[in-house]
């Protein structure tokens, strides 16, 4: 069976990578990455060299929620993803390092479910980026409050002040927008949710829309603020000026977990209440 390995390079990842990938070569594994590391020395560690886009089958991240974002940008919508926890929470990911070659042969026994995510697409001036997680406008001046229009399908929605605004995913719904005070959604639900961050209103509350809308979210003019944040599964791609917005539709692509029957609400329990 063919396995791709995406990891994060951190020294104790990297010290469980050169032994598992020893053992599933041992297995009969034929192995995949993205790249020649000095680590692992082609004449002891025999693996192919492909980016993690152009691989269909088994993708193995080594890492925690941080490194399966990464990964969820990049791998082919065709793979299935098998997260090893090696962070703090490990929400995404399914199960720890030492279950790896045990889990491996249940997925050859066909003993896994599949859980399918939907994403983001995002235009940003002639860019178009995806997100696993969340879209986030966020003011570029700490305390200073920005005024921001939303629109679903061009129909105007609610003008906002506050100091960022979001559009989140299900999967999403458990990391920033939960912080700002968001509800949790089923990943099986179809919908995304438009939140916001230190609103300046009381009666303010999140919105949730049918994933078949886009959302179109605009920074308007503001005396004190010349810009924002874009942010993308927490990462800045950029800044936007006053007058200019942003289009936000689901993404024609999904990513696909392996998961081994553990109930979603179980896990809810046990890492966030």
């Amino acid at each position: 069976m063919k396995v791709f390995i995406f990891f994060k390079e951190r020294q104790d990842i990297i010290e469980y990578l050169k032994r598992i990938v020893k053992e599933l070569l041992s297995d009969g594994y034929e192995i995949y990455m993205d790249s020649r590391y000095n680590f692992l020395p082609e004449n002891e560690f025999k693996y192919h060299i492909l980016d993690v886009n152009s691989f269909k089958g088994i993708v193995i991240v080594l890492g925690g929620d941080g490194t399966i974002l990464k990964a969820a940008k990049k791998v082919n919508p065709y793979s299935l993803i098998l997260g090893v926890n090696f962070g703090v929470r490990g929400f995404l990911t399914e199960i720890n390092p030492k279950d790896l070659r045990k889990s491996l042969e249940q997925i050859k026994r066909g003993e896994f479910l599949i859980d399918e995510r939907i994403k983001l697409e995002v235009k940003y001036r002639n860019k178009t980026f995806e997100c696993l997680n969340e879209v986030a406008l966020i003011t570029s001046r700490p305390a200073k409050l920005c005024i921001f229009k939303i629109y679903l399908n061009e129909i105007f929605i609610d003008e906002v002040q506050a100091d960022g605004i979001l559009v989140a995913t299900p999967t999403g719904s458990t990391a920033y927008s939960l912080s700002a005070g968001g509800p949790i959604i089923d990943p099986r639900a179809k919908v995304f949710i438009i939140n916001y961050i230190c609103p300046f209103r009381l009666s303010i509350r999140p919105i949730i829309y049918p994933h078949d809308l886009y959302a179109k979210i605009e920074f308007t003019k503001n005396n004190e603020v010349e810009n924002v944040y874009l942010t993308v599964d927490g990462e800045i791609l950029g800044t936007i000026k006053q007058g200019e917005a942003i289009k936000i539709k689901k993404s024609e692509r999904t990513v696909k977990f392996i998961r081994f029957g553990k109930d979603y609400y179980k896990k809810v329990r046990e890492l966030l209440i």
